[in-house]
């Protein structure tokens, strides 16, 4: 939280209702039955609710022992059930009603705090919704009616808020900070009677769009009645007392607070082993691909029926952009049977503005998805590129499955190219191939296609529904150990505040996943080694203690020696692949402290670094569909020439001037970044950005920024966010551990 009014006595709160005032219904009151439809509610407790529910007159769960009773009777149907799939149900719930919150809701919360007053939102909704809502609205301080979790399952009982708004607005301040609330001075918007003991205890009541109830108690106490289009006209009448803001460091107040709390969360994340899991969400591509498997192969019906469910829950709230309308169109396809009009255009949109060098395999490979799942005909002849030395394993196999999915005629089972994917997947048979669940999908399809029922198939099928999350979807990917263990090590580390023993755990279980030739993978069971997991495991383990991981240390170097390019560019994985600028920095950054051994390595990839920006400061996104995540990475790299003298002087200060004016002029009036400047802030982006901004001397917005990471902090210390990784690139899939460790390096930036 950034408003610095809640560190002294006397804090000016504005609390605001939400259904209602700042939405026009409740989309709480959707949610039991989306929960009992997941089958995550005891039969007994939901028809306890239902009954409940339909015998209440208009207006009933206005009163507050009404209220409680429905969210007592709510909280007995879910007892056993999940915490972490009713969060997903929830999320899915906000996801398909976030558009129908009021257009005043972003300029009300300015026009608050402009006016000195710190911004609450209290209501007796589900605590998920009211949490969704309030990251929406940059709001730190907010409470909804909350599920009792021990264990990671719901006990049944709930922490309501009905008839006490008033105690829970004291009780946030209260964990926020040391000051007090000055509630002759404060500020409450509500539509209902539930809150009449709120308004009456302000200085300032504002009955929004009442119900009757509420409208004969305002016009009896005299309070003002406003709407959706007074309200703001109203609150920006002269005579509100404006707010002062000292300004305040990161080691004061909230931010010193969140940073505690995260490092906290992050090292929460981290096993007995040392590993942070680094689990994956459910995607609709994956899910779609498995559920046409198992039809075609009339296997695991169990199964099958949970992949619909999970197919049919997402088609109520499908992303935005083309990619949901990928999804959508899928889901159409396995669900109804329905294909996809222009199939080739919907590809087109997929991809574009897509800067990568393997466009057409990722169009042949979309081309594959629709068709397998009957979204669309397969084009003939479909183009399949072919593979080369220089391509990732699980590339090569998507490329050997594509090779016999194109042919319009099924291959015999001896063909070479029958014989080169069977021979790819036997070489690995109880094990998803490199933990890539989308490839090991179509090699399977691909297998069904010309030897139905086939060991490699059954044992494969087997591998994949291992995979499964709670919510019945399949994954992206398994799993993404290293990488996760690596950024939250590198995090813990820098934050100064981690456990020493932790943190050397965390640093022996990644020198034991150090493949033969020095690099590192992305999870356990990964041959493939690619430049970015390798470069963030060397960073941690050279922060954490460069003598005891010598030589693991040494042989990342040497294997990172390989990766260069005659451009002096990095690419991903192999030598000869594509340069890409995030992998180039990424590497600038590992080999760093080792300078004086690879000076003529650094001086080249610097110059391919220096070519590679954009004229608006910016870079190719790599394998993230946030901008600032090259951008962070290239300004490390680029401080780093400054410092070592691996650059031309005038140009490497010019490419950091460009970096440093494209930040300022994208910061949002939240204080935070998008994916792009035109999308919406997120926390991760923010996070990237401000490590580009630390050290840039722009202290007004780094402190914004900061405020908007407070802002958006979860209870439990972590972060809940929108994804900002791809593959294949540019499709979003969500690790959500992620958004955790980069907030924390961020903050760990900041003096």
């Amino acid at each position: 939280m950034t408003d610095d009014s809640l560190h002294r006595p006397g804090v000016r709160l504005a609390v605001l209702d939400v259904d209602g005032t700042l939405l026009p219904q409740s989309p709480g009151a959707e949610l039991p039955g989306r929960l009992a439809a997941a089958r995550l509610v005891r039969d007994d407790g939901w028809q306890a609710l239902s009954d409940f529910l339909s015998t209440l007159p208009e207006g009933a769960l206005e009163q507050s022992a009404t209220a409680a009773t429905a969210y007592s009777l709510f909280g007995a149907m879910l007892k056993g059930a999940s915490a972490a799939a009713v969060e997903q149900v929830t999320a899915r719930l906000w996801a398909s009603r976030r558009d129908q919150v009021f257009a005043f809701a972003h300029p009300l919360v300015q026009t608050l705090r402009a006016r000195g007053f710190v911004p609450a939102l209290v209501s007796v909704g589900p605590h998920g919704l009211v949490a969704a809502l309030a990251r929406e609205l940059g709001i730190a301080l907010y409470r909804g009616t909350r599920l009792d979790v021990a264990t990671g399952r719901c006990t049944g009982r709930v922490q309501d808020v009905a008839g006490r708004k008033p105690e829970v607005a004291e009780e946030l301040v209260a964990e926020a900070g040391d000051g007090t609330v000055d509630w002759p001075g404060s500020l409450a918007i509500g539509n209902s009677l539930a809150d009449a003991r709120l308004l009456e205890r302000v200085g300032t009541p504002l009955a929004f769009e009442p119900t009757p109830a509420l409208r004969s108690r305002a016009q009896a106490r005299g309070w003002p009645v406003v709407d959706r289009t007074t309200l703001l006209p109203r609150l920006r009448r002269p005579g509100l007392r404006p707010a002062t803001r000292p300004e305040r460091n990161l080691d004061d107040g909230p931010a010193a607070g969140a940073r505690a709390r995260l490092v906290e969360h992050v090292s929460r994340q981290v096993g007995a082993d040392g590993a942070v899991a680094g689990r994956c969400r459910s995607r609709v591509i994956e899910s779609a691909l498995m559920l046409e498997l198992l039809r075609r192969e009339d296997a695991e019906p169990l199964a099958r029926r949970n992949l619909t469910g999970f197919l049919t829950r997402a088609a109520s709230a499908p992303a935005a952009g083309p990619t949901g309308e990928f999804d959508t169109a899928l889901v159409a396809a396995v669900l109804d049977g329905r294909p996809v009009r222009e199939p080739a255009a919907l590809i087109r949109r997929v991809l574009e503005g897509f800067e990568h060098g393997t466009s057409a395999r990722k169009t042949a490979a979309l081309h594959a998805i629709l068709a397998v799942t009957g979204a669309a005909p397969w084009p003939r002849p479909l183009t399949v590129p072919h593979d080369t030395a220089t391509e990732a394993g699980w590339t090569r196999l998507l490329l050997a499955a594509l090779a016999v999915l194109a042919e319009p005629h099924a291959p015999a089972p001896s063909s070479p190219a029958a014989t080169r994917l069977l021979g790819l997947l036997e070489s690995r048979p109880d094990a998803v191939w490199e933990q890539n669940v989308l490839a090991h999908l179509v090699a399977l399809l691909a297998v069904h296609r010309i030897r139905p029922g086939h060991p490699v198939v059954r044992r494969g099928i087997a591998a994949l529904l291992a995979c499964r999350n709670t919510d019945g979807g399949l994954p992206f990917i398994a799993a993404e150990e290293v990488f996760c263990t690596a950024t939250a090590g590198l995090a813990l580390a820098r934050s100064g505040a981690a456990d020493p023993a932790l943190l050397r755990t965390m640093g022996d279980q990644l020198a034991g996943l150090q493949a033969p030739a020095g690099g590192w993978g992305y999870a356990r069971g990964v041959t493939q080694t690619d430049a970015d997991d390798t470069a963030y495991a060397m960073q941690f383990l050279h922060t954490l203690d460069p003598a005891r991981y010598r030589e693991p240390l040494t042989r990342a170097r040497a294997h990172l020696a390989t990766l260069p390019g005659p451009d002096g560019g990095v690419p991903t994985f192999l030598p000869g692949g594509p340069s890409e600028a995030a992998m180039t920095a990424a590497t600038i950054t590992a080999l760093a402290p080792y300078h004086r051994h690879h000076r003529e390595l650094l001086t080249r990839a610097t110059a391919h670094l220096l070519s590679a920006q954009h004229p608006d400061g910016t870079y190719e996104r790599s394998w993230s569909l946030a901008e600032a995540n090259a951008v962070f990475r290239a300004h490390l790299a680029l401080r780093t020439a400054q410092r070592l003298n691996t650059g031309p002087a005038n140009r490497t200060a010019e490419a950091i001037r460009r970096t440093h004016e494209r930040l300022i002029r994208t910061q949002h009036p939240d204080g935070g970044w998008g994916h792009t400047p035109e999308r919406p802030s997120d926390a991760t982006s923010t996070a990237y950005s401000l490590i580009a901004l630390a050290d840039s001397g722009h202290t007004t917005a780094c402190a914004r920024a900061v405020a908007h990471l407070v802002e958006r902090q979860d209870p439990d210390g972590g972060f809940t966010d929108i994804t900002d990784q791809a593959a294949p690139r540019p499709l979003p899939y969500a690790v959500p551990v992620l958004t955790g460790n980069f907030v924390l390096l961020a903050l760990s930036c900041m003096p």
